[in-house]
Order: C-alpha cells, then structure tokens, then sequence
C-alpha cells in the first residue's frame, strides 16, 4: 500500500478582472455648488452695495457725497427687481448698470466720483420719466 497522495496539477487560467473597492454609504455622491447669491441679497453678504462695487468705489462709497448716489441707484436697481423688471441676479443688476452707463454716455476715462454722479442723476431722471409716464409725481423729489 502507498500512503502517497496523488492530486492532479491544472493549467487552467484564471481571468482575473479588476473592481473599484466599493465606496461607504449608499453609493450616491455630493460636490459643493456655487451658487450666486440674488442680488438683493448682495449688499448683506458683502457688506457693500453692488453699485459701489461696479464704480470700483468700495473703500469711500459711504462717505457722506457719495452715500446718497449709490442709494439712488441701488433703489432703482432693486424697485426694478421688485416690479418684475428685472432679474433678481447679480450679472442681471451688472447689466443694468453697464446698461445705463452706456445711456448716460459715461465715459470709461472718468473719476468713480462723476461716473457715480452721473449714473445717480441720469437714473432720477429716469424715475422723474416713470412718474410722468403713469401721471404720478415720484416720492423722492
């Protein structure tokens, strides 16, 4: 008797195939997304009015000669968002006021102070046309 174990040796090849170790969880993914803020909310979340912003005037906007010039403008920019004018976005608000520069033929070269004058008084005298339009005088004159 041979006490000897005899087992037979296979060639066979195995096709091994590569899987990605499985995540944790449910299988679903999550990416941050930003989201631009509405721009009626832009002044809160920046500390700063957009239109300071857009004139390159954020270290003086609040001093007292120019206070009154950018609320004017931010006003109308947000009474238009309000009344369905205009979109409630930050590149809507900048198109604007590109917008109305180009109305007010602003000139590129000029002061931050006298862009911002003139976008103030030319965005009164659309205002002042508003009212007469609808036969109201506007409450801000």
């Amino acid at each position: 008797m041979n006490t000897t174990f005899r087992t037979s040796t296979s060639t066979a090849k195995v096709s091994a195939q590569y899987a990605a170790p499985a995540k944790p969880g449910d299988g679903s993914t999550t990416e941050k997304a930003e989201v631009e803020p509405p721009f009626t909310e832009y002044r809160n979340i920046n500390k700063l009015p957009l239109t300071a912003d857009y004139v390159d005037a954020k270290l003086t906007w609040d001093e007292a000669d120019m206070v009154d010039d950018v609320m004017v403008i931010e006003d109308y920019l947000t009474e238009l968002v309000h009344n369905g004018d205009l979109e409630n976005s930050i590149k809507a608000a900048r198109d604007k006021l590109k917008s109305l520069e180009k109305m007010a033929n602003i000139d590129k070269l000029e002061s931050k102070a006298q862009k911002l004058i003139k976008l103030a008084e030319f965005v009164k005298y659309l205002k002042n046309l508003e009212g007469r339009k609808h036969g109201t005088e506007p409450n801000w004159l």
